[in-house]
């Protein structure tokens, strides 16, 4: 074999270990729409275990994190003035007719993946909302229909996650063979994927969560109402 050729082959098989190593979280749900293929996950933790680190969020936002290279980056907006309790799962009168008289500050933060060390912080916006805002979202009440992805054929249908499962307005996440469901009250139920309904195991972070995860690296991004954990073995 040729040096031209040989240089060509190593040259090749570091970038796609290099392009292999550098797996990104860039946006809502991911680049695989909640699918998370290069390392399997922790399928158990809580507000001590299988943690890498947890760190407190100013304000109240309920944004995805972005995860690029080693950076992780959050936005939140902080009040100046009185902010009303976030509340849970389904109920009337939450919309607010009027936008907030105080001073808000959006801001974006920039966290160090290894750490969780803020690397920098921006105020990009000062200034009153322009629109009112509704303290609830959506509701689920934890059942679970599974179909047949080629047919559509139902599997089985209304199963419970469990009785005092409620309130799901993140997007669910699967990896490894499991189906990840994280209600309003910070539990994540860990699901068998297949013909049969089985639920492996439930993880409290004891604090209302209403933000999608990101899932990369073996690593799991959970942004609670007050805290941002990054979940790992």
């Amino acid at each position: 074999m040729n040096r031209k050729r040989l240089s060509t082959i190593v040259l090749y098989c570091l970038m796609s270990q290099a392009l292999l190593a550098e797996v990104n979280w860039p946006c809502f749900r991911g680049p695989l729409g909640g699918v998370v293929e290069d390392e399997v996950l922790p399928v158990s933790w809580s507000t001590t275990d299988n943690v890498k680190w947890k760190i407190d969020v100013v304000g109240r936002a309920w944004s995805s994190p972005v995860v690029w290279g080693d950076k992780i980056f959050l936005t939140t907006v902080a009040s100046e003035g009185h902010v009303e309790e976030a509340k849970k799962g389904l109920y009337f009168g939450g919309n607010r007719n009027e936008p907030s008289s105080a001073i808000h500050h959006w801001i974006v933060y920039c966290y160090d993946w290894a750490s969780g060390k803020t690397l920098w912080q921006k105020t990009v916006h000062t200034g009153k909302p322009a629109q009112p805002v509704h303290i609830k979202d959506v509701h689920d009440r934890g059942t679970v229909n599974c179909y047949e992805g080629k047919t559509g054929k139902l599997i089985y249908e209304k199963q419970q996650l469990a009785k005092d499962a409620r309130a799901f307005t993140v997007s669910p996440w699967a990896n490894d063979g499991k189906l990840f469901f994280l209600s309003e009250d910070g539990d994540t139920f860990v699901v068998k994927a297949g013909s049969e309904f089985k639920v492996l195991g439930r993880n409290p972070l004891d604090e209302m969560c209403m933000a999608t995860p990101a899932t990369l690296r073996g690593s799991i991004i959970i942004r609670t109402l007050n805290k941002l954990y990054r979940i790992g073995k």
